[in-house]
């Protein structure tokens, strides 16, 4: 289960990575980002596609490889929580915001409690001497 997680994961983020990359003013938009010049568009390309492509990457490795598999958890778990809870706060804070705010934060909210489930059955399942 650890593994299709994870293969989940990089599979988002890779469709994520080239939809950001092809349609970067109609995801910025989508995402609420406008751009002022060439260097907003340049760092927007950079963090949503090259970070999310490393992520996608990162994630096909973790699935591939049994013995990673708890690694990739982990890191999956830490990311997603961080996200979580700076979301949650933001939003409570700044309000009104858009449905694409909700939607996204709907998928990390998923894919936080997924991965702390998964994390937590597998430390059970884990003998410690």
């Amino acid at each position: 289960m650890i593994q299709i997680y994870l293969y989940i994961n990089a599979l988002f983020y890779f469709v994520f990575s080239v939809w950001c990359v092809i349609k970067f003013y109609a995801t910025s938009n989508f995402l609420g980002y406008k751009f002022v010049d060439n260097s907003g568009k340049v760092e927007y390309i950079t963090v949503y596609g090259g970070m999310q492509l490393g992520f996608s990457v990162f994630f096909s490795i973790m699935a591939y490889y049994p013995s990673f598999n708890n690694a990739g958890l982990i890191f999956s778990v830490a990311i997603y929580s961080c996200l979580v809870v700076v979301r949650t706060i933001s939003v409570l804070y700044f309000g009104n915001i858009q449905n694409a705010t909700y939607m996204i934060g709907a998928l990390e909210y998923t894919l936080c409690i997924w991965g702390i489930i998964l994390l937590v059955n597998n430390f059970k399942n884990i003998s410690l001497m």
